[in-house]
């Protein structure tokens, strides 16, 4: 597999560096990493397997990462005996569900983020908002249901992983820029409250804040979504987890 590594300084901030490397690069996809992630030996090798023989209208793959969370559905998936490949013709719930909204466990094909200019906030980290973006301009998404990366656990958390939670905010915005009718409703706010209540709770608990932040950080979380989804509670996509823990 042919492959470039494009090293842009983390000066610029790690959007603005996300961004000029999707620019520059020359690849049929992209991947954007951090030194938090930890590839497995094989990840190139797996990759372009399932690149070869993809469908040309595939614009991104998932694959699973072991990753700290408070509870996960990763190794039940992988272990899974099912169809260790599957595409979506177009966004489908269950890329939430027992996925994530999170950029380093997915690969793009790089023309479709420059023609539809899909671009990190820059001011503000807002994984979520670009993945919604890029699943609405996507003709296809694939899933590969193999652990390739794992993510660090010494996470250093500061204030601004409150963008983490307050992207919520602005998910049905993306129905505009997305051309998406009300029938995404519903899975608008199931993203906003996986957002809130898994990936952010899970990078709360497993980052160095005190107990006492901790705390505080899973009370503002749990006010916000009540405010903006009073019957978050009713939302049908809930049985699609099937977690004790949740």
């Amino acid at each position: 597999m042919n492959y470039q590594i494009v090293n842009v300084s983390q000066s610029l901030g790690m959007s603005e560096a996300y961004n000029l490397g999707a620019r520059i690069a020359n690849g049929k996809f992209t991947l954007f990493t951090n030194q938090l992630i930890i590839f497995k030996p094989n990840f190139l090798d797996e990759l372009s397997l399932v690149i070869e023989d993809l469908d040309e209208d595939v614009d991104l793959i998932n694959f699973l990462i072991d990753e700290p969370a408070f509870y996960d559905q990763k190794k039940q998936s992988s272990n899974n005996k099912d169809k260790k490949l599957l595409v979506y013709d177009q966004f489908n719930i269950d890329l939430i569900a027992k996925h994530s909204l999170n950029s380093y466990d997915k690969v793009f094909k790089t023309k479709m983020l420059v023609d539809h200019k899909i671009k990190f906030n820059v001011t503000h980290y807002q994984p979520g908002i670009f993945i919604l973006k890029v699943y609405g301009k996507a003709k296809k998404a694939a899933v590969l249901k193999t652990i390739l990366t794992k993510r660090r656990k010494e996470i250093n958390l500061n204030n601004n992983i409150y963008d983490v939670l307050f992207q919520i905010n602005q998910f049905n915005q993306l129905k505009t820029y997305n051309e998406w009718n009300d029938s995404y409703d519903e899975k608008l706010e199931f993203c906003a409250i996986i957002m809130a209540f898994y990936h952010f709770i899970s990078l709360v608990i497993n980052s160095n804040f005190s107990d006492k932040e901790k705390r505080n950080a899973i009370k503002i979380a749990k006010e916000l979504v009540f405010r903006l989804y009073p019957k978050y509670e009713k939302n049908k996509f809930f049985q699609l987890i099937n977690n004790q823990n949740w």
